[in-house]
């Protein structure tokens, strides 16, 4: 006989899988008028608490939309390695 692994330990209903699966579908780039249809919600306020994106896509969106932005380099290298090796020789 073959044994199965319960991945599913713990309490489930109905709602937290709807939930789960309305967040999987909004971070996998489902448009949230689609889901409201897909849940049966009236409004798309109603749908809006699972835009939420989880924190890989919310770190990969924010590196993308970065890379246009340039700073000014205010301090030179020396003073960067001044304040670093101060911190280090500080801060234990």
């Amino acid at each position: 006989m073959m044994k199965v692994t319960n991945y599913f330990n713990g309490s489930y209903s109905p709602h937290s899988l709807r939930h789960t699966k309305a967040i999987h579908l909004y971070n996998n780039g489902t448009p949230l008028l689609y889901i409201k249809e897909f849940l049966g919600h009236s409004t798309v306020s109603s749908t809006e608490i699972y835009a939420t994106p989880d924190s890989k896509k919310q770190r990969e969106e924010i590196l993308r939309n970065s890379e246009s932005i340039k700073t000014k380099n205010k301090y030179s290298n020396n003073k960067k390695d001044d304040l670093d090796n101060w911190l280090k020789n500080n801060m234990k």
